[in-house]
């Protein structure tokens, strides 16, 4: 048995006492369905949250690829070949900061 209550929250199974209480109304399987679908489909807001926390973990697994190269130019090392190897990295992380900046 299926069942809401005023507020649209679904119950599966109430007792007597839950129904009674909160004054449910028995609903179909298929309105239950998409109220629990409804309630669990994150608004636009926890999906941009979401976003800009993979991108802040993205900055911070990939900090040591810029530490790596200031210290080896603190060194004096020539660190061309370590831009192009580490070219996807830096132009992400460019790509990182930037969504952070547009979204903050």
């Amino acid at each position: 048995m299926f069942y809401k209550d005023t507020n649209n929250k679904p119950f599966f199974e109430p007792s007597a006492q839950v129904i009674e209480k909160f004054n449910l109304t028995e609903i179909t399987e298929a309105e239950f369905n998409q109220i629990v679908e409804a309630v669990n489909i994150p608004t636009a807001e926890q999906v941009l949250q979401q976003q800009l926390r993979e991108a802040e973990q993205y900055l911070k697994d990939t900090d040591y690829v810029v530490v790596k190269m200031a210290e080896a130019q603190s060194l004096g090392v020539d660190i061309t070949d370590m831009k192009a190897e580490y070219a996807d990295v830096i132009a992400e992380r460019e790509a990182k900061r930037q969504f952070i900046r547009e979204n903050r």
